[in-house]
């Protein structure tokens, strides 16, 4: 069944998208997120953000580098001591 296998979904859009030509995208994430939650995927993860002062165009490089840390999470820190063999 496909509404029980798990699944994680991150949703972004930048808060000055909401353009005559592009709709309401910020708003358009939420209610798809919503709905998502609603609907019965008992394993599903879902995030949705709306990224201040950014437009269509300048918010990728963000919610790109967001979403991989929010679906594979933040990379482990490296011991110092070890890379300075102090």
């Amino acid at each position: 069944d496909l509404k029980a296998r798990p699944i994680q979904l991150f949703l972004a859009a930048g808060s000055h998208e909401n353009t005559k030509a592009e709709k309401n995208i910020a708003g358009d994430i939420k209610k798809f997120a919503d709905s998502i939650k609603k609907s019965g995927y008992t394993k599903a993860q879902v995030s949705s953000v709306v990224f201040d002062g950014e437009t269509h165009d300048s918010v990728f490089p963000t919610a790109i580098s967001r979403g991989l840390l929010n679906i594979f999470g933040s990379p482990k820190k490296k011991d110092s001591k070890a890379e300075t063999g102090g």
